[in-house]
């Protein structure tokens, strides 16, 4: 009984506090240049609140069964290059549908460290050193003072910055791109 009294004050200085955010909403929406946006904000808020005070959440998904941990913890023991992803893959050939952060989670919780990458992304210097002789084309319009539709396509030379082509017209078609 104490603890029914106990959530019914709780539930009581929750509802007074909700009330007066929403009286001082109605003070902002008076005096505010964006009224409607302030009260629609103050419903929404004052919603959400109502319902998680009465309509608590669940208590979410269930824990992955101790016999599926196990075969998790065996494939890695058995497979060390393999990652989360990989024993998410294999385990949804046999059926069994778990998301890789979860797997990560557990291999994390059982000291299991991720694997290291076969191969770093490339850096920048590295990317800019391959990009000698790449092309970036672009193909826009703009209007004009007398508001016809001016059509440009231009390709420039990633390194050199060179305007390698460019073509402007009002009536694109076939042959003006090529």
């Amino acid at each position: 009984m104490a603890d029914l009294e106990k959530k019914t004050i709780v539930t009581y200085r929750y509802f007074i506090r909700v009330m007066a955010e929403l009286i001082l909403d109605l003070f902002l929406y008076y005096t505010s240049s964006y009224p409607l946006l302030l009260i629609i904000g103050a419903f929404k808020r004052i919603k959400r609140r109502i319902k998680y005070l009465w309509f608590p959440k669940g208590p979410g998904r269930p824990p992955v069964p101790e016999n599926i941990v196990d075969l998790i913890l065996d494939m890695k023991r058995s497979n060390l290059l393999w990652g989360a992803l990989r024993v998410s893959q294999e385990l949804k050939l046999m059926g069994i549908s778990l998301h890789k952060k979860t797997i990560s989670n557990i291999l994390k919780e059982n000291g299991f460290s991720t694997p290291p990458m076969k191969h770093q992304p490339p850096t920048w210097e590295a990317l800019l050193a391959e990009g000698k002789e790449i092309w970036a084309m672009d193909f826009c319009n703009i209007i004009d003072l007398k508001l016809f539709q001016i059509y440009i396509i231009g390709i420039i030379n990633i390194h050199s910055r060179e305007i390698v082509w460019q073509a402007i017209t009002i009536h694109p078609d076939r042959e003006w791109i090529f």
